[in-house]
C-alpha cells in the first residue's frame, strides 16, 4: 500500500505580541527622546553655521574669494560680527589682525572706533595705516584727536595727502600745515575730485 504523504503542513504560529500599557509608554518615551535628540542635533549645527565666528575665520582666510564670501556673512550680521570681531583682533599675526582691521572700516559702524583708535598702536605698520583708513571711513569725531597725534609722530606725504582730502577740516589743517612746511602739493585746484578719489581708495 503505497504512502501518502499530506502536502500542506500546519505551520506553527507564534502568537502575536502584545505589549503591555507600561511597555508602549517605554516604547513612546523612546521614539520622543529619538526624535529630540536628531532636533538637538540639527538646532547645534544650524547655530554652529550661524554664528559669526565661523565667518571671522574664513575672513583670515587668504584665499580672495573665501574672505569674500566670510566678510559678506559678516556684513549681514551687524553689531554681532563687529564685536565678534573686535574680540578677534588679539590675533598675533598680522595679516589677520589687517583683513578684520579692513572690515571694520567697511562696516562703518562707531562701536568699532575705540578698537580701531588702540591699533594705531599696532606693531604691525600695516595694521596701524588701514586702522587709520578704517577711522576715517567711519567718521566719528573720537577719532579726530588720536588720529592728528599719530599724524605727529608719522607724518609722511601718503598720510597727509589721506587726511587733506577726508574731508574732516581740523586733519585737513593739519595736512596743509605740513604740506606749506614740506613745500609739496596735493592739487587743491581740483580738491573734490581729489577727495572722491582718495574715498575710494580707502576702499579695498
Amino acid at each position: 500500500m503505497r504512502k501518502t504523504f499530506n502536502r500542506s503542513k500546519k505551520i506553527d504560529r507564534e502568537p502575536p505580541l502584545i505589549l503591555s500599557q507600561e511597555q508602549k509608554k517605554k516604547v513612546f518615551a523612546g521614539f520622543v527622546f529619538f526624535i529630540f535628540i536628531i532636533l538637538l542635533n540639527l538646532y547645534i549645527l544650524k547655530t554652529a553655521q550661524e554664528h559669526p565666528g565661523r565667518w571671522v575665520r574664513m575672513l583670515k582666510n587668504r584665499d580672495p574669494q573665501i574672505q569674500k564670501e566670510g566678510e559678506e556673512k559678516l556684513l549681514q550680521m551687524g553689531d554681532r560680527a563687529v564685536l565678534t570681531v573686535i574680540d578677534a583682533l588679539r590675533d598675533p599675526d598680522p595679516r589677520n589682525r589687517t583683513a578684520m582691521i579692513v572690515f571694520l572700516g567697511k562696516t562703518g559702524n562707531p562701536k568699532a572706533v575705540d578698537c580701531l583708535i588702540k591699533h594705531l598702536q599696532d606693531p604691525s605698520s600695516e595694521v596701524k595705516m588701514e586702522s587709520v583708513k578704517a577711522l576715517i571711513r567711519i567718521g566719528d569725531d573720537r577719532a579726530i584727536p588720536p588720529l592728528s597725534d599719530f599724524f605727529d609722530g608719522n607724518s609722511d606725504y601718503i598720510l597727509a595727502e589721506m587726511f587733506y582730502f577726508c574731508g574732516e577740516p581740523k586733519l585737513k589743517q593739519k595736512a596743509e600745515k605740513w604740506r606749506q612746511e614740506q613745500g609739496v602739493n596735493f592739487f587743491p585746484q581740483n580738491e573734490e575730485k581729489e577727495r572722491i578719489l582718495w574715498h575710494q581708495k580707502l576702499s579695498p
